[in-house]
């Protein structure tokens, strides 16, 4: 009983983790967002080749895929407290009967077997969440790399105008 006990407290500190290390992305993702956002507001003339619409479009998208992140979030938040209160009824009930020193092993085996589908299905939401936020940040590194992409556009552009100019200059001297 005891070994049983300790392999599902393992399966719960893994599930821990997992939560911990989703929401340290989902972190480091909004993070990165708000400086995208920071960098497009403070510097609009260093975009001058995508129009105001378009930056607009884009805002409104980033804004749009955070309220996504948002709700993952806060679904992740919910089936993680379902989980501890899940968890600690099981642990109750477990007690309970290790206290009352039941014999009749098939119903426990019965109670255990509820709680590992009660755990499946907490996992799958989990798992579905976890698939959205990596949609949502594939997304997002698309939009990252096409700005990078605008900016060394725009850096080679200056670049070249910089080297003519000088060229210009050095001519007439």
């Amino acid at each position: 009983m005891f070994e049983n006990e300790s392999i599902e407290m393992a399966g719960s500190n893994q599930l821990q983790i997992k939560i911990g290390n989703e929401i340290e992305k989902y972190l480091e993702m909004h993070s990165l967002l708000g400086n995208i956002l920071e960098n497009i507001r403070k510097n609009p003339e260093l975009f001058i080749e995508i129009s105001r619409e378009e930056l607009e479009i884009r805002e409104c998208n980033l804004k749009r895929l955070f309220v996504e992140i948002s709700n993952c979030k806060d679904k992740l938040r919910e089936i993680t407290l379902r989980k501890k209160e899940s968890e600690l009824q099981r642990r109750r009930e477990m007690n309970k009967n290790y206290l009352l020193a039941s014999n009749n092993s098939s119903d426990y085996i019965a109670n255990e077997n509820s709680n590992i589908s009660e755990f499946n299905e907490n996992f799958s939401f989990i798992s579905e969440n976890t698939n959205k936020l990596q949609k949502v940040a594939l997304v997002i590194s698309k939009e990252i790399n096409e700005q990078n992409r605008i900016i060394e556009d725009i850096s080679s552009s200056v670049e070249n105008e910089s080297k003519f100019v000088f060229l210009k200059i050095f001519i007439h001297s």
